[in-house]
């Protein structure tokens, strides 16, 4: 025990470093060897044995026991469900993967940021830093495997069309195209070696696909996938193949009808690959532009006091606490803003399990039926705007929601108020940076003392009910450290004001008022947000509409397909339109023609429209008369395609780009706005001071 408590502080950061490398870089380690020796062993071709005896299951099933990282845990977990729907092992074993290695980085950020010192400014930096930390390894990993995914779905596209036509049944194409899955290895992965391409992501579906064509009760199995299924080309692929068995394959135009829609939804993959490759490549700083200025916030205070210690009373006061708040806060929004542009068309499962939970209490209960009862035109306003963007909440849960955000910032104001406060208390009774200027010093060993002399008659008589100046003087002088009474008095005056100083820091009311000025700002925020999640949906009409039109185009040369079944399939992948066509197919069977009518009326997008005008011309002529200038416009469709979303990245970025730098100038506003205002100053005390020679 005494030799641990020899130990320095940097000597113990030193030892969590290495530890964190061991973890960081042991637990990937320990991971290939795994699956090597897994893989020599060959434990059988299914894929539930291969993980079956993994050790990361088991850790998996303690995280998700324990109750401060359970919620963690499932939050990972549902964004790879996105990509391993039903399988369940490997969900486990990726969510592991990921939750020690973005455990370990942030340790690692955390230890790095502190070898400096630990304070305010360190503490609030490590905050941000762990929580992008967390957004971006998580989201790298999901894209990236979602790419890799992808990748490996157009070459299992053209395995399927190759052995259909050599098979001439799908159940036997998709079987041998299962085969080659994960036979050519990619360099797409920025970790090679970790995580090891083998196409086991397309593995899992195959699998599935093959199970749905070979089961008895097809359309129940089409269900349950759909439902649990995120990847619209996979559910389009599904369809597809179950088109082919159900009514055979056709020639249209000299070609045949699978081949062209199989050719057709490569191009799509292809097309949406370059996307987000684009999307990451465009967007890669931007992340490291806005975050990482922050991090040397601490430094810079330091560097300035160094040279001007009269800047003590900014940086270490409230105008440099607020600050150094205002612009970890503006970072931390600039950064959320730049990913919702990044991922503006990826919609994540989310179980709002705590506002759920929170809802239950009776007393929170009857706050919201209250309010639900006086505020029935808003509920509903809200209900449509959540349902238009996909969200999960209730409008009870939402207004749950933005009454959390007003109570969370609410606190939080009130107990930073307190913090500054008592962060000046302390500051007031324990640092004197530099003497009044009334005082003159003949040497540093007389400044020590005099600013010793001032804090110890501030402490002494900061409890008292007055602090009286002659009394003070009087104490001063029979000490007998100082023989100038100009020196003494100058010494009482500065212990006189700053016990004032000291008095007069409390909990103020218009703080408080500021408080619940912030809190009702906080409050609006939820629906700000949503408002803006419909906006930048609409902002993507058109790129839906063309993928909308794609999926009739690969649909209505079948000679069974109706228009309830087009209905149907366009709600599968549609996502802006998704509640109007949702609502059109409920009412269908009640009046097809009046159905579509309706559809078209609640909405006023032009080319939808004319979208839901071609469905109505379907009940005098066949389905492929009636969108025949689809086909006219899908010659140059993909040229097209890729030249809109790079215009759409383009317009993104130049979003982004303007915002990232913002942290970045308000950094240097901490460093040189104090510099230069206390340099003018000192310049026109000295123009003063020559005046009056």
């Amino acid at each position: 025990m005494h030799l641990l408590g020899l130990m320095s502080r940097q000597q113990w950061l030193i030892i969590g470093m290495v530890a964190l490398i061991v973890l960081v870089v042991g637990w990937p380690t320990i991971n290939v060897i795994d699956q090597n020796r897994r893989m020599k062993k060959n434990f059988g071709a299914s894929m539930s044995k291969k993980y079956k005896r993994d050790v990361r299951n088991y850790i998996y099933g303690k995280l998700r026991v324990f109750s401060l990282t359970r919620n963690y845990v499932d939050m990972i977990s549902r964004r790879y469900e996105l990509l391993y729907p039903g399988d369940a092992a490997n969900i486990a074993i990726r969510a592991v993967n990921t939750t020690f290695f973005t455990w370990g980085a942030c340790a690692a950020a955390i230890v790095l940021i502190w070898l400096g010192h630990i304070n305010f400014i360190n503490t609030l930096v490590s905050i941000l830093v762990v929580y992008v930390v967390n957004k971006e390894i998580i989201a790298y990993m999901v894209i990236s495997t979602e790419i890799n995914l992808l990748e490996d779905m157009v070459l299992f596209i053209s395995n399927i069309r190759h052995n259909f036509y050599i098979k001439r049944m799908i159940d036997d194409a998709i079987l041998l195209s299962m085969k080659d899955i994960g036979r050519y290895e990619s360099s797409s992965s920025f970790f090679p070696k970790l995580w090891k391409r083998d196409g086991y992501e397309m593995k899992v579906h195959a699998d599935k696909l093959y199970e749905i064509v070979i089961s008895s009760n097809i359309k129940e199995e089409i269900m349950n996938y759909n439902a649990i299924m995120h990847n619209k080309f996979i559910k389009m692929l599904l369809s597809l193949c179950i088109n082919v068995m159900e009514y055979g394959d056709k020639t249209v135009k000299g070609e045949d009808l699978f081949a062209a829609n199989l050719e057709n939804l490569k191009e799509q993959i292809n097309t949406e690959i370059i996307k987000m490759k684009k999307l990451q490549f465009r967007f890669s700083g931007f992340s490291f532009v806005t975050i990482a200025v922050c991090i040397p916030m601490d430094a810079i205070r330091k560097f300035a006091l160094s040279i001007v210690p009269e800047l003590n009373n900014i940086y270490n006061g409230r105008i440099g606490s607020i600050y150094v708040v205002v612009t970890i806060v503006t970072a931390l929004v600039i950064y959320l803003r730049n990913n919702q542009l990044k991922e503006s068309n990826r919609q994540l499962p989310q179980n709002n399990l705590f506002f759920k939970r929170l809802e239950r209490i009776r007393f929170i209960k009857n706050i919201l039926d209250n309010y639900l009862e006086k505020n029935e035109a808003g509920i509903l306003r809200w209900k449509e705007i959540l349902k238009v963007i996909g969200e999960s909440l209730s409008p009870r849960q939402f207004l749950l929601k933005k009454m959390v955000y007003a109570v969370a910032v609410c606190l939080s104001s009130i107990v930073f108020v307190f913090f500054l406060h008592d962060m000046n208390q302390n500051n007031i009774v324990s640092k004197v940076v530099v003497l009044p200027e009334n005082i003159t010093v003949a040497n540093k060993v007389q400044t020590e003392l005099m600013k010793d002399t001032i804090i110890k008659y501030v402490q002494y008589y900061k409890d008292k009910d007055e602090a009286d100046r002659k009394l003070i003087v009087k104490d001063i002088i029979a000490e007998g450290t100082f023989y100038n009474t100009k020196i003494n008095e100058a010494l009482a005056d500065e212990a006189v004001r700053r016990i004032h100083l000291y008095k007069n820091e409390y909990f103020k009311f218009y703080e408080l008022l500021i408080c619940f000025g912030l809190s009702i700002i906080a409050y609006h925020i939820p629906y700000r947000i949503i408002l803006h999640k419909k906006k930048v949906m609409q902002l993507n009409m058109d790129d839906e509409v063309n993928q909308l039109n794609a999926i009739i185009y690969m649909l209505m040369y079948s000679d069974h397909i109706t228009i309830k079944d087009l209905l149907e399939e366009l709600e599968l992948f549609s996502v802006v339109f998704r509640q109007t066509i949702h609502e059109c197919i409920n009412d269908y069977n009640s009046g097809d023609i009046e159905a579509l009518e309706q559809m078209k009326e609640k909405e006023a997008y032009g080319p939808f429209i004319r979208l839901v005008d071609n469905l109505i011309r379907c009940d005098d002529m066949a389905i492929y008369k009636a969108f025949d200038e689809i086909a006219s416009d899908r010659e140059n469709y993909y040229e097209r395609k890729i030249l809109d979303d790079e215009i759409s990245i383009q317009r993104k970025v130049n979003i982004a780009l303007p915002l990232s730098w913002i942290p970045t100038v308000m950094v240097m506003i901490y460093l040189l706005l104090p510099i230069l205002t206390t340099a003018i100053g000192l310049l026109d005390s000295f123009k003063e001071m020559t005046t009056n020679i």
